[in-house]
């Protein structure tokens, strides 16, 4: 009887302290990808792309691909 509960108390100890690693991979940072497009649906490369961080107000700046695609990577916090 003593082992299980030692067990089970170990495999608790030890999802908790992962659970911190798991909570600090979500959020803090990601990928904004989009494509440009005119009203046809046609994409348009070359486009200068602009998001602003709403906190922050500081902004980056990105030109689509030849596909319309653009990629920027960011830190948590809303954008526009």
């Amino acid at each position: 009887m003593h082992r299980k509960i030692t067990s089970g108390l170990y495999l608790v100890v030890l999802a908790a302290a992962f659970a911190g690693f798991a909570w600090a991979q979500g959020g803090a940072s990601g990928n904004l990808v989009g494509t440009v497009k005119d009203t046809t649906g046609a994409v348009i490369p070359g486009a200068t792309v602009t998001i602003r961080n709403l906190a922050t107000n500081l902004t980056q700046t990105d030109k689509s691909r030849e596909s319309g695609e653009y990629t920027f990577s960011y830190s948590a916090g809303r954008r526009l």
